[in-house]
């Protein structure tokens, strides 16, 4: 049985392209609504090694725009390990590995290590800023993508050969920041971006020519569509001076991660034992107890805690402050 054949028999592909292309080393950083579609699709077109972070499990709210199903919801899975199974099924061929981890500037060169090209797949900017300072210590390729609403934007950044996404957004936004668990984001708009990221991908791995320093704009909602030139700055701190403040934790990097923010992530050194914690806490608010996860809601806050010691504090209003004072109530950490 040849399930690639409709891919490699394009002209611009090519038997020989296509096997090149399998043994490439990608890695996606997000597993949501840009990430689930990337990686299915490039396992559908063959590429053997994929890695994939992200820290999240799969919750209802997901289904109408990322790639699970509610039996994904309801066994509790993190997001990699349901699309290692979903991937397994359409190819069992891939060497698909899932990293349920944070992507932080301390793992983040690990991951990165070895890589053929990056893919972003987030949901804030601390991640993305952090993405672009480690591909471009490394000198690894990697393919922006973002959406919200109806909107979307994409482009490819190479070092040495282009100017880096700090030189086309100099700062991390302040304050008040659209996200799409606010706004919302349209399923279509979703394949468009990962479409295209994925388009800039295989031109990229073939070696194919590529826009450089653009930042493709889609607005489905007006039909439009537009594509914004940057320059290489010479005071660029990544790029050009090459300090990686995020990298370097001189900068960010913010312990919110999760689509719509309010959330703070606390790593403890030692597991938890979440069968055991709630017969403590379900005394003090609701308890939901999964195979990988303990969930507590209590009042405007809940909190997830992982087998592995990760914990997640989650709540309008929450801050590293807040989320200290609650472990302490109710943990005494």
């Amino acid at each position: 049985m040849d399930i690639y054949k409709r891919f490699y028999i394009l002209k611009d592909i090519g038997k020989v392209n296509f096997e090149n292309l399998r043994n490439k080393k990608v890695l996606i950083v997000g597993a949501g609504a840009l990430g689930s579609n990337i990686a299915i699709s490039l396992a559908r077109l063959g590429f053997r090694n994929i890695d994939i972070v992200d820290y999240d499990v799969v919750e209802e709210e997901n289904l109408s725009v990322q790639d699970y199903d509610i039996a994904d919801v309801e066994s509790g899975k993190p997001k990699v390990f349901a699309l290692k199974e979903k991937i397994y099924k359409i190819n069992n061929e891939i060497k698909l590995n899932p990293v349920h981890e944070e992507f932080n500037p301390d793992n983040a060169p690990e991951f990165a290590e070895g890589k053929d090209i990056i893919i972003d797949a987030t949901d804030n900017f601390d991640t993305r800023f952090l993405i672009n300072e480690v591909a471009y210590r490394q000198g690894i390729p990697w393919v922006h993508g973002a959406v919200i609403e109806e909107r979307g934007e994409a482009g490819i950044f190479v070092p040495e050969r282009t100017g880096c996404y700090r030189c086309f957004l100099p700062k991390a936004p302040k304050g008040y920041i659209e996200t799409c668990e606010v706004m919302g984001v349209h399923p279509s708009v979703i394949r468009f971006v990962t479409g295209f990221q994925m388009h800039l991908t295989i031109r990229y791995l073939l070696g194919k020519d590529i826009p450089e320093n653009i930042i493709y704009y889609f607005d489905l909602s007006n039909l439009r569509f537009d594509s914004f030139r940057f320059e290489k700055r010479e005071n660029c701190p990544v790029c050009s001076k090459r300090e990686f403040p995020f990298l370097k934790g001189k900068e960010g990097f913010n312990a919110w991660g999760l689509c719509g923010g309010g959330t703070v992530q606390v790593r403890l050194e030692k597991n938890i034992d979440i069968e055991n914690l709630e017969k403590i806490l379900r005394d003090f608010g609701e308890c939901v107890l999964k195979p990988y996860f303990l969930r507590f809601k209590k009042d405007s806050f809940e909190i997830m805690f992982f087998k592995d010691g990760k914990i997640y504090l989650k709540g309008k209003d929450m801050t590293k402050e807040r989320a200290k004072g609650i472990l302490k109530k109710y943990l005494g950490i």
